[in-house]
């Protein structure tokens, strides 16, 4: 049985990796925190443009999943993806904002 894999974040990085992972036979949970975003992959409507994308998220639609549910995407998945925006801040440097957040909300949730 292939591994499961969980992929924080549904932008152009995450969403391509989870449904490369898919499309490979990996059983993929992606999550992001924009229910709108969550709602139209469920339904198979891909909110980046990305060539032929939504053509392998049907495809492969068995393999993957989405949700907003951050604790619970993590359980019984050994590999996870932190695939979030880090947007340039002003003086050109990366914002880790929305990284160190997620990576917080781990520490809290996962226990080993």
């Amino acid at each position: 049985m292939k591994e499961k894999i969980t992929v924080v974040g549904t932008g152009y990085v995450g969403l391509t990796l989870g449904v490369c992972f898919a499309s490979l036979g990996y059983c993929v949970t992606c999550v992001d925190k924009d229910e709108e975003k969550i709602n139209k992959l469920k339904k198979g409507i891909s909110p980046i443009f990305e060539p032929g994308i939504e053509n392998i998220l049907k495809k492969h639609k068995k393999n993957i999943s989405f949700t907003t549910d951050i604790e619970n995407s993590f359980q019984n998945n050994e590999i996870i993806f932190i695939a979030v925006g880090t947007p340039p801040k002003k003086n050109g440097n990366i914002n880790l904002t929305f990284f160190w957040e997620v990576a917080k909300e781990l520490k809290k949730i996962l226990r080993y």
